[in-house]
């Protein structure tokens, strides 16, 4: 039996652009995005993963590997474009608030 790693060949160090192309591989669901989009909230994880000198996982294709539930993701990105197109430059960007009824539902 073979292990699925044999899959992912090496972290390798990127540099990116804030407007670079990235090319993911989530749960072995292929998407493409702006570096800028995954990076638009400070502070979140891919702010920090997508830094410069960040080791990522690859996979034999060279796409960025992400261990994440491929429909989660799906939803967070197109959350996070949905707020990039009505975002204001000038404006500083804050999460939605939420009731205590909707965060219990996560």
């Amino acid at each position: 039996m073979r292990s699925v790693f044999h899959r992912f060949v090496l972290y390798s160090t990127l540099y990116v652009a804030q407007n670079d192309v990235l090319h993911l591989n989530v749960g072995v669901v292929y998407f493409c995005t702006l570096r800028s989009t995954l990076t638009f909230i400070k502070g979140i994880i891919f702010d920090t993963l997508f830094d410069i000198d960040q080791k990522l996982l690859l996979d034999r294709d060279n796409r960025i590997f992400l261990d994440y539930d491929p429909e989660l993701f799906k939803l967070m990105l197109n959350q996070l474009r949905q707020w990039i197109e009505s975002n204001d430059n000038d404006q500083f960007f804050e999460l939605p608030k939420t009731s205590f009824y909707d965060r219990q539902r996560f």
